[in-house]
This record gives structure tokens, sequence and C-alpha cells, in this order.
């Protein structure tokens, strides 16, 4: 893995929604029904269901369209445009916005950063690696979670959830648009 920058690359960018998106939106979604939104707590797992109906939405239109020509630009730019709406639902004045929003983040971030991903994984891995490499993701995947909890614990407790989830998205697209521009071992795949 450390003599293969295209995989550490992936690797890499895998890491990122975990602390910046999925970390942060578990921890403050219940902060963001009671705090913000000054809901009842059953819509905690309606903004959950529309943000898993959106993944699971987009994953069926991955397999009924074929894009994989576009396959890493759009997997970079999942990285963009899922975040840009995560971002929206942390500013969205009413539930019904956020439901919305989180639908569309489903869809368009990790329906298509994940599958992409790994198919790219898979794509650029020795055969004789390939567990090794899927392994690997699967850690850096799941440890990026926990991480994502950490510091949103952190930060909702000093700030407050909607500030929480504005600025980790944030983060978060600012990298998306930096790997899509300076991460070369990933973006020569297009």
């Amino acid at each position: 893995m450390r003599r293969e920058p295209t995989l550490l690359g992936i690797l890499a960018l895998g890491t990122v929604p975990g602390v910046l998106i999925m970390g942060p939106f578990a921890v403050t979604i219940v902060l963001m029904v009671e705090d913000e939104f000054r809901a009842a707590d059953r819509w905690v797992g309606l903004l959950w269901g529309a943000f898993g109906a959106g993944i699971v939405a987009g994953s069926l239109l991955l397999s009924a369209v074929r894009v994989a020509a576009a396959r890493t630009a759009a997997g970079e730019l999942a990285g963009v445009d899922g975040p840009a709406f995560t971002l929206a639902y942390g500013l969205a004045p009413n539930l019904g916005v956020a439901m919305a929003c989180l639908f569309a983040a489903g869809i368009t971030g990790p329906a298509v950063f994940i599958n992409f991903a790994v198919a790219l994984l898979q794509e650029q891995a020795d055969r004789a690696m390939m567990g090794r490499v899927m392994s690997m993701y699967g850690l850096a995947f799941t440890a990026s979670v926990p991480a994502g909890y950490l510091q949103a614990g952190i930060q909702a407790s000093a700030w407050g959830p909607r500030a929480t989830v504005v600025s980790s998205v944030a983060v978060c697209i600012v990298i998306g648009l930096l790997s899509m521009a300076f991460l070369r071992p990933v973006t020569r795949l297009r």
C-alpha cells in the first residue's frame, strides 16, 4: 500500500466522509431535532431514514445507469456535491427542507463515492493484494467515523449542533475541491 500512491489517495479520501460528515451528522442529529428544529424525537428517525433512502436510491440509480467512463470524476465530485447538500441540511430552516437535503445528500454523496471508491480500489489493486487493500479500506472508513464523533462532540459542546455540521462539512468540501485539483494519483484515473 505504501508504494501505491493511487491506492493511498483513494484510502485517504475514504476517511474524509467518516470524520467530517457521518461522525458530525450522527453526533448532532438529536440536537438538531430538539434544539434547532424544536421537534419531536420521531424526527430523528425520519431524518436518518431520508438520508438512508437517498443512499439506496443513489445506489439503485448507479446500477441502472452506466457511468464507467466518468467514474473517477463522479467519485471526486461526490466529495463536493454530496457534502454541499449536507451543508444545506446544516443550514435548513425547517424539517421539510432538512429531509429533502439529506435525501439528496444520500444520492449524491455516499451512494456515488463509496461505490466508485471501492470499484477504483479493486481496479488499481494487484489481484494478490486485493484482500489486504479492501480490508485497509474497510478499516479506514470504519475507524474514521469514531474520529468524527470525537471532533463533532468537542465542536457541538463548544458551538452547538448547527455550527458543528456546517463547519465540518465546509472543511469536507474544501478537501474535496483540493483533491480534485491536486491529488494527481487519483485524478489521473479519469
